[in-house]
């Protein structure tokens, strides 16, 4: 497989000043469907420090293009429009697939999507607005 069709790790952080039920706004598990939609993204995992005030998430992308493609747009564009959120950054990393293997890293994983509820199909047409 040629290096530009290699999976990667697109590692997401942003530090807030929310309110735990203001920030919980922001991250629902029905807002988190939107993510069905995004092309090449396999899964992602939602963090959060409340000790640290830090959030983000870990995504797999089935290329670097694919997360290129995340990062350049409207999603990625709307995180960085959160209230009271700061030092957003977005790093893409290469996975080191044989050490990733035989510690059980799930690279052949996928998230299940669904058909989209039309209120996160609105979602969708609002942030790419």
């Amino acid at each position: 497989m040629k290096e530009d069709e290699m999976p990667v790790v697109l590692q997401v952080n942003f530090g807030w000043d929310l309110s735990e039920e203001e920030l919980g706004q922001f991250s629902t598990a029905e807002k988190a469907k939107v993510f069905w939609a995004v092309p090449g993204l396999l899964w992602k995992i939602w963090v959060r420090n409340p000790e640290t005030r830090l959030s983000g998430g870990i995504y797999l992308f089935k290329d670097r293009a694919s997360a290129q493609a995340y990062c350049d747009g409207p999603i990625a564009a709307q995180i960085k429009k959160f209230p009271k959120s700061s030092n957003h950054s977005f790093n893409i990393f290469e996975i080191r697939e044989d050490q990733t293997a035989v510690t059980g890293g799930p690279l052949n994983a996928e998230m299940v999507r669904g058909e989209l509820p039309q209120e996160i199909r609105a979602l969708i047409d609002n942030v790419a607005a």
